[in-house]
């Protein structure tokens, strides 16, 4: 719903009494985990609105250039705020989840068309029937 949103050109509030419960990651190892997941859950949604809702193709494509520039320009307000030490590792995580969303997505959609092609665990087991 959230891409949805924004490609209808809804306005998007912050709402700073919204309380919104998360973990902090214990150490370095897991918040790359996170960061990673993020970039690649959004490039994936990204992606699934390319592939299925052609209304959105032209304001999505109209947005990239703008989107890459906030996601590398140093003065970008995302970048500007890192900090002198800011583990470098996870930028390198982000970026390679966004580059490997649209992969997972087109996999998972694959996999959901071919249910046999999913891995074993991943199939429903079946009854055996005796007669």
């Amino acid at each position: 719903m959230f891409i949805r949103l924004v490609l209808a050109g809804r306005v998007l509030l912050y709402e700073p009494d919204a309380l919104i419960l998360h973990s902090h990651r214990i150490d370095v190892a897991t918040l790359r985990s996170q960061v990673r997941s993020y970039g690649s859950g959004l490039s994936a949604m990204i992606t699934k609105q390319l592939v299925t809702d052609r209304t959105s193709r032209a304001r999505i494509l109209r947005r990239t250039l703008p989107g890459l520039q906030h996601l590398f320009s140093a003065r970008s307000p995302k970048n500007a705020r890192k900090a002198a030490g800011f583990p470098r590792s996870l930028t390198r995580a982000e970026l390679l989840g966004l580059a490997g969303g649209p992969f997972l997505y087109l996999r998972g959609r694959r996999t959901a068309r071919h249910p046999a092609r999913r891995p074993a665990a991943d199939r429903p087991a079946r009854a055996l029937v005796r007669r």
